[in-house]
């Protein structure tokens, strides 16, 4: 059990575990602005001490250096989430102009318009159509959707192109899916990728939006299901990413997946701006921290860096 604990006894419990603080006053103001489990209990990999028989921290470790490794993260969460934004914004343009290139604007609830090479798959395919009803039916109560609101009041059905801008991403990932192979390959070649590839790289992406958009941890985080891990991509042969009972030990089902997925996807100079902020808050890793190993936050994330692999992760601008 755990009981609760005011901010005054959470400091004392940092102080028995050895916590050392520059500023008790400014310490209790972060405590009262940060919940204490994200921000303790979220990081304690960085600086518990894994020879202590009970949980206490390595020696000379500040909270504020704590605060600043929160800090990091977060400001990490919201550049991903910038740039999925980008492309998801992309992704749903392409689909509503192939599709009505294809259908025409008005077929998306047409079961013809999908793939449906067996019975399972027509079932899907209902199902899923379904849900594209359920959404618009949301939307239409939701008066301040303006979008919506246009086609309800003239009583028009909505075409494709406005229905696409209230796709999430994960509806958005399920409509390519349930395109048949013709359409998915038109929608991979915008981004030089195979079908597979580019479903591949929608798992990932909309499992990483979920962890930033929601403010979840992102350090330690990994997609355990294999079918939703990113594909073996030339980049990760390039980069000379170290094999483990062949396959790739890192940037399949990690933070650095992403920056892979990034490297493919986003433009040319989107991508140099994103890898120029993001070498930024790893640089200030490097002069901020003096007890939370640098190493150890880029292997929380699936980055390599170049004293402990074959590859260091900085070298992805370099392709």
């Amino acid at each position: 059990m755990h009981d609760f604990k005011t901010v005054n006894q959470q400091i004392n419990i940092l102080k028995r575990r050895g916590m050392l603080f520059k500023d008790l006053v400014k310490a209790k103001d972060t405590l009262k602005q940060i919940n204490y489990y994200n921000l303790i209990n979220g990081n304690k990999k960085f600086f518990c001490d894994a020879n202590s028989p009970i949980e206490n921290y390595v020696k000379n470790i500040y909270f504020e250096e704590i605060v600043f490794i929160y800090s990091i993260e977060f400001k990490l969460k919201e550049l991903v989430f910038k740039n999925i934004l980008l492309i998801e914004e992309r992704l749903k343009r392409h689909l509503a102009y192939e599709f009505a290139k294809e259908y025409g604007s008005y077929s998306w609830d047409d079961i013809n318009s999908y793939s449906h090479f067996s019975k399972r798959n027509e079932d899907y395919s209902t199902l899923f159509i379904r849900k594209l009803k359920d959404k618009l039916k949301i939307k239409n109560n939701d008066t301040r959707d303006k979008l919506v609101e246009h086609f309800y009041n003239q009583d028009e059905k909505i075409p494709i192109w406005a229905f696409v801008n209230l796709f999430d991403f994960g509806l958005a990932k399920y409509f390519y899916i349930n395109l048949n192979e013709k359409m998915k390959t038109k929608i991979a070649k915008y981004f030089s990728l195979s079908p597979k590839q580019l479903k591949s790289f929608f798992e990932t992406l909309n499992m990483f939006r979920n962890v930033c958009a929601h403010n979840n941890k992102l350090f330690f985080y990994k997609i355990y299901d294999k079918n939703k891990k990113i594909a073996d991509m030339p980049i990760h042969r390039l980069l000379n990413i170290e094999k483990r009972q062949n396959q790739y030990a890192i940037g399949k089902n990690d933070l650095f997946a992403v920056v892979i997925i990034f490297k493919y996807m986003l433009r040319k100079e989107e991508f140099l701006l994103f890898y120029t902020e993001i070498v930024k808050l790893f640089d200030s890793i490097k002069t901020e921290c003096k007890i939370i190993e640098y190493n150890k936050v880029c292997n929380s994330l699936g980055f390599p860096v170049a004293n402990n692999s074959q590859c260091d992760w900085q070298n992805i601008i370099n392709y």
